[in-house]
């Protein structure tokens, strides 16, 4: 599920580059006191740039480099208006961050190894008890292209179950790649290990996916993802195919035709208020006062829906309110792109509650983006049949978590808790 909180901070994008100043630079943007994102900016041998975001998940997304003269350092991504302009000054990189109208100072050391991601020891190493092999599948109707892993457990029985995986949003690859972690491997692997199978497919413009990327919305996502479960169905050597999405792909897999259905974190509400509840659990969980919180929450709602700003922050003068909040707040009204649009608006009731296959719902009460107090309760009114799960302490990845903010999943080492993992294995072998 896409965070909207400091929206401006959380889009990165690709491009190319040159080299005098070489080497990785990490350092951290300190939007307030409540905001800080760590940024590693890497300059090779052959002049190439890149940028990695850690607690975003984005890693080696290439830069535009203006300039790399002696001690002075200049890289871009004209399409997301960001930048940054440094020189070196006592073996640091020294300079300014720009995106849109944010302007902050940036300072850079050189990356050691202290600086590298935790372990994963969940993700799957060779050898396998299973097997592996590339598929590809067509959705027609929007000219995308997608491609993907199916696998197969070792000697699969007649009538094996087969699982569709559908990631959140965002574009991420089959693996649903995130801050190192690789959740649909481990989920994957873990049920081939119990003689279930399963595909996982890249995202348009990732991996090996293609298709148009400007008007990318819920509503194509389930296209594609029903592309991929039309594949499955044709291929006539499987008994169940269901459906696993996390995020906003468990949103999806109640408009899918599936058998069954997992649904992680899922939104059971409105995308506006859905944004709206997750902006006021991640201050709340950042140290925001109360109030300062459920202001910001409610005139975020407002401005989603078009609200003027002025009049949707008139209420917060009885707060203190940071200046960082108001200005992300005029960025947020000014910020429209086809997928927000839509999903702001998108209400997947009608869905759920006519949904008549059995369905698992698991959320985790740290889940600071699809929070289990609002959505938990919502998805067991709509659908009564579903077994609808609070598990404790865990996140929107269903990792054990502290606070349940994004800035631990790159600290987390645990990729999904087991007891998530028991859960959704234990609900398909007993269908």
């Amino acid at each position: 599920m896409k965070t909207f909180f400091l929206s401006s901070l959380l889009a990165l994008g690709a491009l190319t580059a040159s080299a005098q100043v070489a080497g990785s630079w990490s350092g951290v943007l300190e939007a307030s006191k409540e905001v800080k994102l760590p940024l590693v900016i890497n300059i090779a041998d052959n002049g190439a740039a890149s940028l990695d975001s850690p607690d975003q998940g984005v890693y080696g997304l290439p830069l535009l480099v203006n300039a790399n003269i002696g001690d002075s350092l200049s890289v871009s991504q004209p399409q997301l208006s960001l930048s940054f302009a440094g020189r070196l000054v006592k073996g640091k990189l020294s300079g300014t961050f720009t995106q849109g109208a944010l302007s902050l100072p940036l300072t850079l050391k050189p990356k050691t190894s202290a600086d590298n991601a935790p372990k994963r020891p969940q993700t799957p190493k060779p050898p396998f008890p299973y097997s592996t092999r590339p598929v590809a599948f067509l959705n027609d109707a929007d000219g995308a292209s997608l491609a993907g892993t199916l696998t197969l457990p070792d000697a699969p029985a007649p009538g094996t179950p087969v699982v569709l995986m559908v990631t959140g949003s965002g574009t991420q690859d089959r693996d649903e790649t995130v801050m190192n972690h690789k959740p649909f491997a481990v989920i994957a692997d873990a049920l081939a290990r119990r003689g279930i199978a399963s595909l996982r497919f890249d995202d348009r413009g990732a991996g090996e996916s293609t298709g148009p990327l400007d008007s990318v919305t819920t509503a194509s996502n389930t296209r594609d993802a029903a592309a991929g479960l039309a594949w499955l169905r044709n291929q006539g050597s499987f008994g169940k195919v269901g459906v696993l999405g996390h995020s906003e792909g468990g949103r999806i897999a109640f408009a899918l035709p599936a058998d069954f259905i997992v649904a992680v974190a899922a939104p059971a509400l409105r995308g506006d208020s859905i944004l709206a509840d997750q902006n006021l659990s991640m201050l709340l969980s950042s140290g925001v006062p109360m109030q300062t919180a459920i202001d910001y929450s409610d005139a975020l709602f407002h401005v989603l829906n078009g609200t003027p700003v002025d009049q949707a922050v008139a209420s917060w003068q009885r707060t203190a309110l940071t200046e960082p909040l108001i200005e992300n707040l005029e960025r947020v009204s000014l910020k429209h792109d086809p997928w927000m649009d839509y999903f702001v608006k998108d209400s997947p009731a009608a869905d759920i509650a006519a949904t008549r296959v059995p369905i698992l719902a698991l959320y985790g009460d740290r889940d600071c983006q699809v929070t289990a107090s609002l959505n938990a309760p919502r998805m067991r009114a709509l659908a009564p049949q579903a077994d609808v799960r609070i598990l404790t302490g865990l996140n929107h990845m269903m990792q054990h978590s502290q606070t349940g903010l994004p800035a631990e999943y790159l600290k987390i080492e645990e990729t999904i808790a087991p007891e998530a993992l028991d859960a959704l294995i234990t609900f398909i072998l007993t269908l």
